[in-house]
């Protein structure tokens, strides 16, 4: 997905010619750890705007994810079987090599979501150490052990984390699971970076919350700490 492949071949270099001063730092490195980092993906879609971040972003969608929402719009293909495909962290600069002019004049970058990029914090962090210049987002339920919260503070650069809902119920309700973790995480994060790199996004659900619930949410996550919210409908 993206431009055509003049377009690309024209990108890449320019990069190389503008902004690698020292490329041969970027080739492959059969001996470096970061670089054979390894994941399972289910695709990478590139050149996407409004949704993923600032700019132009390319979104890696990872397999995997510990709940069951039932608006989820990658349920057809995460936790599917057989995983769709294992890739190494200079496998997938390779494949985004193309795209950092685009990152560089917009602002933008590459955004990991899924299923839960959580699950992965050593290959997040270990493509973040390789390549340092690009700017690194999550779209997370942050229902995941606090160690992956941890390991990731020093690489993510902006943080969207879809709340679903504060109110204990509803959210097991529509996930299957608590949100016990989703809190603690957050008030753990609110602490250890800066709050303007936090976005939580609060969704009206059908058929699961009211306008008072969301007003609720918004509510405990402004006591919480968190200075940037964001309201969106899932459609039904």
């Amino acid at each position: 997905m993206g431009t055509c492949r003049r377009c690309d071949w024209d990108s890449e270099n320019l990069w190389e010619k503008v902004y690698d001063k020292n490329h041969n730092k970027f080739r492959y490195d059969k001996d470096n750890e970061n670089c054979n980092t390894e994941a399972e993906i289910c695709g990478v879609n590139r050149l996407r705007m409004g949704t993923d971040g600032e700019g132009v972003r390319s979104l890696v969608v990872f397999d995997k994810c510990p709940l069951n929402c039932k608006y989820c719009i990658n349920k057809s293909f995460v936790n599917q079987l057989p995983t769709i495909k294992k890739i190494s962290v200079s496998e997938l600069f390779g494949m985004l090599k193309k795209d950092l002019v685009y990152f560089e004049a917009t602002g933008g970058g590459i955004t990991f979501g899924g299923g839960e990029p959580l699950l992965y914090a050593d290959f997040i962090s270990a493509f973040k150490k390789e390549y340092p210049f690009i700017d690194v987002a999550v779209q997370t339920s942050l229902n995941t052990d606090f160690y992956a919260v941890g390991k990731l503070v020093p690489y993510v650069d902006e943080w969207y984390i879809d709340i679903k809902d504060m109110n204990a119920g509803i959210y097991r309700a529509y996930t299957g699971r608590d949100n016990y973790s989703v809190i603690e995480n957050l008030k753990m994060l609110v602490t250890l970076t800066d709050k303007n790199k936090i976005i939580c996004r609060v969704p009206h659900i059908p058929s699961y919350n009211t306008l008072d619930d969301v007003n609720f949410s918004l509510s405990e996550l402004k006591k919480i700490g968190v200075v940037k919210i964001e309201e969106l409908e899932y459609i039904e």
